[in-house]
């Protein structure tokens, strides 16, 4: 009768086993990624453009997307087979993982003729960002107010090369559009600030960054239909630009946390992931990557002329670049919330002046939901272990 029932629990536990993401990658010697020389600037795409370098990183895009390069990006940004979404995102290894990522691509922009992957800052437009040069004509282009293909700008006749169709971009919350054809704010520079104060180990800042800022700007533009939105968001050229910041961000934390790598906790999830960890496909460990020379990389600040056109486009802090539900958990009252909303682009200076702490909250939705899942999973894969023991 015991061993009847042994064989009952192991039957039980068998979907249990199968349904853990089998992440944990196999260790190699040795890596064809991520081998550098020299130091790559990357700036502000809109530097990059005064400088006159920018037709040649399009050039360099297009002939990536043209002959299945880039194809190959995109895929790793799945959730398909032979793709890595579940192991690179919702986890520790999010931000070394892009980083490798990025720097694979950017090695084959410079191939092709084009100096480096440049960023966009989109902070200095959060408050207006559907009137950002970025997102007009004169750069990556601006959507349809009908039909929301991007059709005009440097990618007006691209076509995507998953679902070979052109750029989408359905700006969220409208999508559609509504009738001012705007699209959501995004984090202030300010609030970016207060994230990277406020953060003080690496997983924290991490988990907060990805579900929140690095969400936002994804789903504003893409919204309900776009490519952005979604896991083929590499094949929306403007992908590499925001991972370019996110990454430049990324950066200005380990300025304070030069060699901060925490990973057993992510939000509510807890993991295992360590420094040694391998990372896949790249076949290196993340503690190779922690460091912006490492990959041989550096990012200038945006200039004065960038700063200066971009006066329009950042202004006082308005709803929802910071959402009232994010203060109420803050703990501030009211009269603060309004004082920081109405008054001030200095959420930092007023907190430091009023005795007040802010803790980043961890931002709820359907990006934490599958990590939920997970956890969920493997406690009840535990409780599986515990009968059995009791059994024996």
């Amino acid at each position: 009768m015991k061993h009847l029932a042994l064989f009952i629990v192991v039957l039980a536990c068998i979907p249990y086993i199968f349904s853990i993401p089998q992440n944990r990658p196999r260790p190699t010697t040795q890596s064809s990624f991520v081998q550098c020389s020299g130091n790559t600037v990357r700036k502000e795409v809109r530097d990059m453009k005064l400088d006159g370098d920018l037709d040649a990183y399009v050039a360099a895009f297009l002939s990536l997307a043209k002959d299945g390069t880039l194809l190959k990006f995109v895929n790793w940004h799945s959730p398909n087979e032979g793709g890595f979404w579940n192991y690179a995102h919702f986890t520790p290894r999010f931000l070394p993982w892009h980083r490798i990522f990025l720097k694979e691509f950017e090695k084959l922009i410079q191939s092709r003729g084009g100096k480096y992957v440049p960023y966009w800052d989109w902070s200095l437009d959060s408050q207006r960002p559907w009137l950002s040069p970025v997102l007009s004509s004169e750069f990556f282009g601006s959507p349809n107010r009908e039909t929301h293909i991007v059709d005009n700008g440097y990618f007006k006749n691209y076509t995507t090369t998953v679902s070979r169709s052109p750029i989408i971009h359905d700006y969220s919350p409208v999508g559609p559009f509504n009738s001012d054809n705007q699209l959501t704010t995004f984090s202030h520079p300010q609030a970016l600030l207060l994230l990277l104060n406020e953060s003080s180990q690496f997983s924290e800042f991490s988990y907060d960054f990805e579900m929140g800022p690095h969400f936002f700007v994804h789903q504003g533009i893409g919204g309900s239909r776009g490519q952005f939105s979604m896991w083929q968001s590499p094949d929306d050229p403007l992908f590499f630009l925001h991972h370019s910041f996110v990454d430049y961000m990324f950066s200005r934390f380990q300025d304070k946390y030069p060699d901060s790598f925490e990973g057993s906790r992510y939000g509510e999830q807890f993991t295992d992931i360590t420094d040694e960890e391998i990372l896949r496909p790249f076949n290196i460990p993340i503690k190779n990557v922690l460091k912006l020379d490492q990959v041989c990389v550096s990012y200038q600040l945006p200039s004065e002329q960038v700063l200066k056109s971009a006066e329009n486009f950042t202004g006082t802090i308005v709803a929802p670049s910071i959402k009232l539900e994010w203060f109420k958990k803050t703990g501030l009252n009211l009269d603060q919330i309004n004082t920081i909303i109405n008054n001030t682009i200095n959420v930092t200076n007023f907190i430091n002046n009023n005795n007040l702490t802010v803790k980043s909250p961890n931002i709820p939705g359907v990006w934490i939901q599958k990590s939920n899942e997970v956890m969920k999973t493997k406690l009840n894969l535990k409780l599986v272990f515990i009968l059995i023991f009791l059994i024996l």
